[in-house]
């Protein structure tokens, strides 16, 4: 799996970007040799697509299923790496946390953001500015290398959400639940 991830990271972080062997042999460090042969197994899988630019192939995403499900388990490993999960649980109290949008339908882009949801009744959440805090969206936001949209609520507060927002609270309902239970109903 490593050794396909290895490949993919360049593919993954800028999807609509197209690369060439020696272009990626350079990124990855990887024998342009040892590039080609997995590019090859990559495009039989259906995860990446070739064509021609000028004398040179290239290879591009192919947005197949399987694609973004590996896009996914990429994402989501990411984000379990640079430990904002066990940040945010240990200064809200093991709150509910999602992942939302874009970056959990796998379908972001090198310029996308990552929306989280939080939720949580923990004393600190009323402190908001830990959230705003330009160092803590600086740390993980480098980490990652995007930057973090932080929606942080209370549970009464996500609750009035859903009144007042059907459509946020829908998108959130529809992301990925990374700490926690989301309680809907």
């Amino acid at each position: 799996m490593e050794a396909i991830i290895s490949i993919m990271r360049p593919f993954f972080e800028d999807p609509d970007k197209e690369f060439g062997i020696r272009e990626l042999s350079r990124i990855t460090g990887i024998n342009h040799t040892t590039v080609r042969i997995r590019l090859g197994r990559m495009v039989s899988e259906g995860l990446l697509k070739t064509r021609k630019s000028g004398t040179y192939k290239v290879y591009v995403v192919e947005f197949s299923k399987q694609y973004l499900n590996l896009k996914l388990y990429y994402n989501l490993e990411k984000i379990r790496k640079s430990g904002i999960v066990e940040f945010l649980e240990r200064e809200f109290d093991y709150p509910v946390l999602v992942v939302f949008g874009s970056y959990s339908k796998s379908s972001d882009s090198k310029g996308s953001d990552i929306d989280l949801c939080l939720i949580s009744d923990s004393k600190r959440s009323a402190r908001k500015e830990l959230l705003d805090d330009v160092f803590y969206t600086n740390k993980f936001g480098k980490v990652l290398g995007r930057g973090i949209s932080m929606h942080a609520f209370t549970k009464d507060e996500f609750n009035a959400i859903e009144e007042k927002d059907p459509g946020f609270a829908n998108s959130v309902a529809n992301g990925i639940v990374i700490s926690g239970e989301l309680e809907i109903l």
